[in-house]
């Protein structure tokens, strides 16, 4: 249950699924690298190569800045 609980107001959905756990969000680096797992697990289910990832973050301005 804890993947879903990136956000404060999903606390009360994790609390029904049984986790009393604090956030990701507490947690910036934990957050970042599961984000990044999220991400790569999706570019290799749909069989995208390294070059074809990178292009596609490439298009999002947001992730270039942070």
């Amino acid at each position: 249950m804890k993947i879903i609980y990136t956000a404060w107001n999903l606390k009360a959905l994790a609390e029904d699924g049984g986790d009393d756990s604090q956030s990701f969000l507490s947690d910036p680096e934990r957050c970042f690298r599961l984000r990044c797992e999220m991400d790569a697990t999706c570019f290799h289910l749909y069989g995208l190569s390294r070059e074809d990832a990178a292009l596609i973050l490439d298009t999002f301005p947001v992730l270039q800045r942070s």
